[in-house]
């Protein structure tokens, strides 16, 4: 994170260790973090790949026809024709009662062979939605080896 052309806040992982640098100070990371980053996939299909959920139902959302997956507190809803996750829905309880919160995810463009959702609406509670635009997604560029060093 940088304001004013000076580093705030950084975080460096190389893999095996990392550091945070905030306010000019390097401090190791936690085990614990280091950890959790070692076992964080990329993306969420990799986790879901390694953990316990369940294909629901065959459903239509939107017009389309999707597949409906469930993991824990969280379902994902895959487009049968392209196999791009359309939406997401994730259950939460607030104060004894259970909240779910909607994303829908379109106007997927490829970036690098990679295709990334440019346009992502959020239902954050009822009647109160956010509409998020993705204007440019860059991988990798200008980033060097000496960029993970600790």
């Amino acid at each position: 994170m940088q304001s004013m052309g000076m580093v705030i806040m950084k975080q460096t992982f190389d893999g095996t260790q990392g550091v945070i640098q905030q306010q000019g100070q390097n401090m190791p990371m936690p085990t614990e973090m280091v950890n959790e980053l070692k076992n964080r996939p990329i993306f969420i299909e990799e986790k879901l790949l390694k953990s316990e959920v369940k294909l629901t139902s065959l459903e239509t959302l939107n017009d389309k026809d999707v597949y409906v997956i469930s993991q824990d507190k969280k379902t994902y809803y895959y487009d049968t024709q392209s196999k791009l996750k359309v939406a997401e829905k994730v259950d939460v309880e607030q104060n004894g009662q259970k909240i779910s919160t909607m994303s829908y995810f379109t106007k997927y463009t490829e970036v690098k062979g990679i295709k990334f959702p440019f346009e992502t609406d959020r239902e954050l509670g009822p009647g109160f939605s956010v509409k998020l635009l993705t204007n440019e997604v860059k991988i990798n560029e200008g980033v060097t080896p000496g960029d993970f060093k600790i």
